[in-house]
């Protein structure tokens, strides 16, 4: 039987990073995946400055730059009554607040920046061009415009994370994990089927990381994962393209039709775009909503009808759940850590959990050369990692989740985004 440092479950941004960050740091690691890369992966597709942090420090900054991608400049609400708001991401240069008109109010707010009421100048009607520049009035004035994220398709993006993982660990795709090795008390490794040969194999290692996603195998063999519908959220999406009116934000809308439920459209490349809708499971199955049908309200809407006049679609309409980070699962014992989806870590207002899952495996992976070194694989040892998530992580998730339960009131929602549209200060 073959022996490691440490074996990951699962390649995806969290397996893949952690792997990147041992192999670095000397230790054998084998990493597992029951597909075969590239491989498709039902997502969002927004890549975070929280994602672009790690990956410079992984060093594959310029390799995802590189990739096809859309840049990705600020983001976008929209109430149940159509009031819109853009709010731009912080910038290295001077920021514009524009005014304009977008089907209802759009004001495009600017936090962060450098002037002395953290505010731009006040345009009216502009057109911008999100990927290079907003123009300001004055003709000799030209205020540049960073990207602070990406939206990448899954199929890409993951890719690039995994080929670096395997120059830095032993690889074997399409290995289904099929159940762990544990003894006294310690998970000692895993077995599993090599889906190629239909071979039984058995690894085992001093410690392992469950990265295997919402449904991970690994948390459901150590009795950790207890679904709560309150704390799901159901999803689907499709991939479009000829939708008009895109620009360089995302867009995240409150539709009449699927409240409390939201509808988004996120800028991909060469014109195309992933469009979705999310709502908690327990809502949906309170107002026994067929989201493919909810999905089509939504694009039908009076807002939205005259942007999908000319697109279509270029993909089926694919589900999947994301376990929320307002109810997190237990993390770490004797001889295992999890990770990203698998760890309950996506944000409950906007869904994205590639952020937390590369950010987990930065984490963690100090945590486990610390516990390697001291050869001390124990639940206490390794509680250091909680620790951190909860300095690290759970404010930003426990502030999300205050903005989810607000977005549950469609009142609130309204008041909300008229104040933000008329007041840029807020």
């Amino acid at each position: 039987m073959e022996n490691y440092d440490v074996i990951v479950a699962g390649a995806g941004p969290a397996g893949a990073a952690i792997s990147i960050y041992l192999g670095k740091m000397g230790y054998s690691v084998l990493l597992l995946d029951k597909a075969s890369f590239p491989r498709d992966k039902i997502c969002g597709d927004g890549i975070s400055g929280k994602s672009l942090r790690v990956l410079k420090e992984l060093g594959l900054d310029k390799q995802i730059e590189a990739t096809l991608h859309s840049d990705m400049y600020g983001v976008i609400f929209s109430s149940p009554k159509g009031t819109t708001i853009n709010i731009l991401y912080p910038q290295n240069s001077g920021d514009t607040t524009t005014e304009g008109e977008r089907g209802g109010t759009e004001t495009v707010l600017s936090p962060g920046s450098r002037n002395p009421k953290g505010l731009g100048s006040r345009v009216q009607g502009l057109e911008q061009d999100p990927r290079l520049k907003t123009q300001n009035p004055r003709p000799e004035t030209i205020i540049l415009r960073v990207p602070s994220g990406y939206c990448c398709r899954r199929e890409v993006f993951d890719n690039v994370i995994f080929q670096e993982a395997k120059k830095h660990s032993t690889v074997i795709e399409k290995f289904q994990v099929n159940d762990l090795i544990i003894e006294d008390g310690y998970v000692k490794g895993v077995k599993g089927t090599d889906l190629a040969t239909k071979q039984e194999k058995s690894f085992r290692a001093k410690l392992v990381v469950g990265a295997d996603g919402a449904t991970s195998l690994v948390t459901r063999k150590l009795g950790l994962d207890n679904p709560d519908d309150k704390h799901l959220v159901v999803a689907v999406r499709a991939y479009y393209e000829g939708v008009a009116g895109m620009t360089g934000s995302i867009e995240i809308h409150f539709v009449e039709s699927i409240l409390p439920g939201y509808f988004w459209i996120f800028p991909l490349e060469n014109g195309k775009a992933n469009v979705g809708i999310g709502m908690l499971a327990s809502d949906m199955k309170k107002k026994k909503l067929n989201l493919q049908e909810a999905m089509a309200a939504a694009i039908s809407d009076p807002r939205f009808r005259h942007r999908f006049a000319n697109a279509k679609p270029i993909t089926e309409i694919k589900g999947w759940n994301l376990p929320l980070g307002s109810k997190r699962k237990k993390n770490h014992g004797n001889g295992f850590i999890i990770l990203g989806d698998a760890a309950s870590l996506i944000d409950p207002f906007t869904g994205e959990g590639i952020g937390n899952a590369l950010f987990s495996a930065k984490l963690a992976s100090g945590v486990v050369d610390r516990a390697l070194r001291e050869n001390d694989v124990s639940e206490k040892s390794l509680s250091e990692y909680e620790e951190l998530l909860r300095k690290e992580v759970d404010p930003d998730l426990k502030t999300s989740y205050d903005m989810q339960r607000a977005g549950k009131i469609r009142w609130l929602l309204n008041m909300v985004v008229d104040k933000a549209a008329k007041n840029k200060e807020m």
